[in-house]
């Protein structure tokens, strides 16, 4: 029994995996109308941008609320760390050059792929008394 367990995880973590991940990239690109693309402008103005402007406060001073630095600092804590930094310099020496391109169309659909999971959480997002 745990023979063949092993065996559909190695199969689904193979190119099953891939297929899924790149497929939902591009419906969701393809659905959005190039969301990445078109509204990087926006994107920016409100990290980066926010970011540099002196005293970044988040507006309203509610409680809790974090500043657009805070919330960039988590996200990309959350999602970058020192794994993906050592992938990139092994996917480079192992694969050379061309895998910064595969590396480039997998950024290009998790930018998408990340939207739209923070888009469906804020949807669900319930509050409670706490």
């Amino acid at each position: 029994m745990l023979a063949y367990f092993e065996a559909l995880v190695n199969f689904l973590w193979g190119l099953p995996i891939i297929v899924i991940i790149l497929g939902t990239g591009f419906y969701f690109t393809f659905k959005t109308g190039f969301f990445q693309v078109f509204h990087l402008k926006h994107i920016f103005s409100e990290t980066i941008c926010k970011i540099i402007k002196k005293g970044n406060k988040a507006e309203g001073e509610g409680k809790g609320l974090i500043t657009p630095f805070e919330a960039v600092a988590t996200a990309i804590g959350g999602s970058v760390g020192v794994g993906n930094i050592g992938g990139v310099a092994t996917a480079m020496a192992v694969g050379g050059p061309g895998s910064l391109f595969w590396l480039w169309i997998a950024a290009f659909v998790g930018m998408i792929l990340k939207m739209a999971e923070v888009s469906l959480g804020v949807y669900y997002r319930e509050k409670d008394e706490k």
